[in-house]
């Protein structure tokens, strides 16, 4: 089971001096899960879709019974990000406010970093940042700082989280993330 994780991880990952590409176009996205707030009693929905362009994250949120949350998250590995000086996604999304989040350590109540993604409707949007404008969130909140190189090495999962308390249905359709 390890071993098929680290082969598929190793589709998406580049050479050294190489961008690190997830292109759903091209790669399957068969390994990224939904992680729903049901694990906390919850009762927000997602589901992934995969087709040939893109991967779609659609679902609801729920407030009710401490729900407000649904994410779709690769699996746990070493992403160094270190080496790459922007990031770029190319989405279109509704119902919302997305975060593309980066996470440096497996327990929830530890921050992460997050680049925010509005909603577009129909329309794709390609945002392209400097990695040092990601931002440092902890329990869904904006702590001021940004991310630095030594939490760019230490990012062990990338995914996307719908938590802007935002009830009703979501969707978002990725074609890319790009670390160049």
């Amino acid at each position: 089971m390890l071993t098929a994780a680290i082969m598929m991880m190793s589709l998406f990952m580049s050479s050294p001096g190489e961008d690190l590409t997830f292109d759903f176009g091209k790669k399957s996205g068969d390994d990224w899960r939904v992680i729903v707030d049901g694990v906390m009693g919850g009762l927000s929905t997602g589901e992934k879709t995969l087709n040939k362009n893109s991967m779609i994250f659609s679902g609801s949120i729920s407030l009710e019974n401490n729900g407000g949350f649904s994410s779709l998250r690769a699996p746990m590995g070493t992403y160094d990000l270190s080496p790459y000086k922007t990031l770029e996604v190319r989405y279109r999304a509704t119902g919302g406010v997305f975060t593309l989040m980066m996470e440096t350590n497996r327990q929830f109540y530890f921050p992460y970093y997050a680049l925010m993604l509005e909603s577009t409707g129909e329309e794709w949007k390609t945002v392209k940042v400097n990695m040092s404008e990601v931002i440092e969130v902890k329990m869904g909140k904006p702590t001021g700082d940004n991310m630095t190189q030594k939490e760019m090495a230490e990012v062990i999962r990338i995914g996307f989280m719908k938590l802007d308390k935002k009830v009703g249905p979501f969707e978002i359709e990725v074609d890319y993330i790009k670390f160049q």
